[in-house]
Parts: structure tokens; sequence; C-alpha cells
């Protein structure tokens, strides 16, 4: 079976998880002999393609600056469609959302729906994003639908009601990280909770900062740590002095998956307050590495974290709060919650993704 995963991902995200799933699917499927997959993506920004073997895919490596990230979208829209056709797949898979296909027309097209934040939180993306609009239009022309969680399956169905009839849910799996040896050095930051990743609108940072400053954490040496999402900007800035707090309590960092890896490992907890999520790959990341779990109680993220994570209301400051209080206060509550990270860990994988992602390809190859 031929199976070709289009550009589009790939000419825009440096890492993420949307290209990080793609490229695990490749991987995955490179190793059965029935089957021929192959990402045609002409110029690309993406980490996770370089490390994948060059006969796996076909394109080159650009500047991710951005200029890169302006350009190569735009000339692939142009030049992979025929890349793709030319090479005859029994099934074109999608990464992402477009107004047009990048197969032949009757060629089968596989399209995965990570979540529908775009639609429940329009007024937090400007009126120049598009996302929606293009969602919509792949939806309604895909062959099958991939949804990462049931969740997502439902907000989908219920958002765009023709989808009913063409979808599967197919869990993520997830990058596992080592655990921190008796002799590992922990980072200068410790002892810290930690945050992975954007901080804007729904993903509740600013609520997250409120209970950390209201809680004992600050005045017991107890930093939030940011790993990702960029520089606090002026605004987030602002907020953490409003509240008390400066850089000995706030900290933003970035890094590689191996500094990831490191600071999930050696953190007090990781902190998930998000208000919505399609599926949610970092409490799985944490849990691997030995970290706790505090995250939200909304969408997805039950669905996934099962009984291995304290729960709680992400818009309650207070409760939100308590949980960070309670984690610091409790070492036996965070072993109880490590051991059930463990068992957790045991429903996922990009072994079982990759074998339920195939069982959706052979109805069409």
């Amino acid at each position: 079976m031929r199976i070709i995963f289009d550009h589009q991902i790939f000419a825009v995200q440096r890492y993420g998880g949307i290209s990080r799933y793609i490229a695990r699917l490749v991987e995955q499927f490179a190793s059965q002999p029935d089957l021929s997959p192959r990402v045609i993506a002409p110029f690309y920004v993406n980490a996770y393609l370089d490390a994948l073997p060059p006969s796996l895919v076909r394109g080159r490596a650009v500047s991710a600056g951005p200029l890169g990230r302006r350009l190569a979208p735009r000339i692939d829209r142009l030049i992979a469609p025929p890349l793709v056709r030319r090479s005859r797949p029994d099934l074109v898979h999608e990464t992402y959302y477009s107004a047009h296909r990048s197969g032949a027309k009757g060629t089968p097209a596989i399209l995965t729906v990570h979540d529908m934040i775009h639609e429940k939180f329009a007024d937090h993306f400007p009126a120049s994003d598009h996302t929606r609009d293009l969602k919509r239009l792949a939806v309604l022309r895909a062959s099958h639908i991939v949804c990462v969680s049931e969740n997502t399956r439902r907000d989908l169905i219920e958002i765009i009601p023709e989808a009913e009839g063409k979808t599967s849910v197919t869990r993520l799996g997830f990058d596992s990280f080592a655990r921190p040896t008796p002799d590992s050095v922990a980072p200068e930051t410790c002892p810290y909770i930690l945050y992975v990743g954007d901080r804007r609108g729904y993903k509740n940072f600013q609520r997250l900062l409120q209970a950390y400053a209201a809680s004992s954490l600050p005045r017991g040496g107890i930093a939030l740590l940011c790993f990702g999402g960029g520089r606090f900007d002026r605004d987030e800035v602002e907020a953490i002095s409003a509240l008390g707090l400066d850089q000995r309590h706030v900290r933003q960092t970035a890094g590689d998956d191996a500094q990831l890896g490191r600071y999930y490992g050696h953190a007090a907890a990781f902190i998930y307050p998000s208000l919505y999520e399609g599926f949610g790959i970092p409490p799985l990341e944490a849990m691997s590495a030995g970290c706790p779990v505090l995250c939200s109680d909304r969408s997805s993220i039950p669905e996934v974290c099962g009984d291995a994570a304290h729960y709680f209301d992400p818009e309650a400051v207070d409760a939100i709060r308590h949980a960070m209080e309670r984690i610091v206060e409790h070492p036996e509550y965070r072993a109880e919650l490590i051991a059930r990270g463990d068992a957790r860990l045991t429903h996922f994988s990009w072994e079982q993704c990759a074998a339920q992602t195939l069982d959706v390809y052979r109805q069409f190859g």
C-alpha cells in the first residue's frame, strides 16, 4: 500500500504535537513490508523529518526562521500536489487543513482532526486566522476522519454534522522520557512546578499565575517554570509584576526534547490548566518521566489521564492553588499519582496508534 503524507504541517511547524504524530506514524509504517509510506514536503522547516531516513521523505529542509516559515508553505502549496499525484498513492493522509485536496480526485483522502478549538474558542483567534473555514472544507472532502479522542469526535459531529458516519477514534501515542538517576544533575531552577507550551487564551495561564501567587509556593521557594511557548511578552511581565512576583518565582526556558525530559523528571509536578484539549500528550510525557500530573477536568483530558491525575476546575483559581499546595505538602500523594501514571501509560503507544490508523487505511487501499 502506497501511503503519502502531504506537506502541510511540515512547512509551518518546527516542533509540535501534530508533526510529531505524523512522523511517528511514518516510522511505524516503514517497518511493515507491505506498506510504502512517504512524506512529500518539497520545502520543510520540521525537525522530526530530519530524523527520518531520507528514503521516507521527498523534500529538503530550509531555515525555520521567519523567511523559511513564510516561503515554505507558499511554495509547497504550488508544487507539492502535482508531486503527490504523480506518485500514484493508494491514499493520501492530509496533515492539516486545506481548501484543496493534495491527491488526485478519486484518491482516498484521510484527515486527522485533533481538536475543535478554533470553533469553540473563536474569539481567541484573530480574524485573519482561517483555520475554522479550511477545516470545514477538509472535513467535508475527506473520505474518512480520524479523531484523536472521543471528546473531539463528539465536538466535530456537533459542529459539522456531515462528518457523522465517516469518523473513528484513534488515540495518540507519546514519546517516553527517561527518569532521573541518582547521579543526574537537577536543573538550577529546582524546586518547581512545570508548565509546558503555549500560554495564550484557552491555555488558561493567567488563572494559573493568580493561583500560584495566592499559594504558599512562592514563599516556600518553589518556582513556576514555563518551558517553551516563547519568552514572556509585555502583558505577561506586567501581570507577573502586578501579582508581586518576579523572575525568582516565575521563569521561562526552552530547549530540545532532551532538555524537556530533564525538566519533567525533576519537577515537583506538571500542571495542565487548559480549558480545552483535543487530546493532550504532555500529561503522558510527564507520567513517563515519573512526574505527577495536576490537570483540568475539561474536554478530553480526563479521557486521556484516567485516574492517574489530580483534577481541578480550571476556572476556579482556588482549586488550582489547592492542587499545587497538596502535591507539594503531601509526598505520599505525589508517590501515589506517579504509580497511577505508570499504570495509565500502558493504554497508549505509537504502535497502537499506528495499528488503529492502518485499520482505517485498509478500508480504502
